[in-house]
């Protein structure tokens, strides 16, 4: 991760296959944090089965990318907040 504008963002998600959607989600996006699968609510058809949060460089791209995941039933994609850091200096390394 490196300095320069951010977007931390959120997903709302349902899908019958929530595991592979929560598996193409992670591969593409740059910078996943946080991944809950929720396989109790889809049995009753109660709120979403998947919730991912997740940094993002080109935040639209990415909202684009997951409306149109193969799968996908239902979304939500939020902006949470928006950072700035002026120095392109590596945050963070895998």
């Amino acid at each position: 991760m490196l300095g320069g504008d951010w977007v931390w963002a959120a997903v709302l998600a349902s899908a019958k296959r929530e595991l592979g959607l929560a598996n193409a989600l992670a591969a593409r996006l740059p910078f996943v944090s946080e991944i809950v699968l929720n396989a109790e609510p889809a049995r009753k058809k109660v709120g979403p089965n998947l919730a991912m949060l997740f940094y993002s460089r080109d935040f639209d791209k990415e909202a684009d990318f997951i409306r149109n995941a193969p799968g996908i039933e239902y979304h939500e994609v939020y902006r949470v907040a928006e950072y700035s850091f002026p120095v392109a200096l590596p945050l963070f390394q895998r």
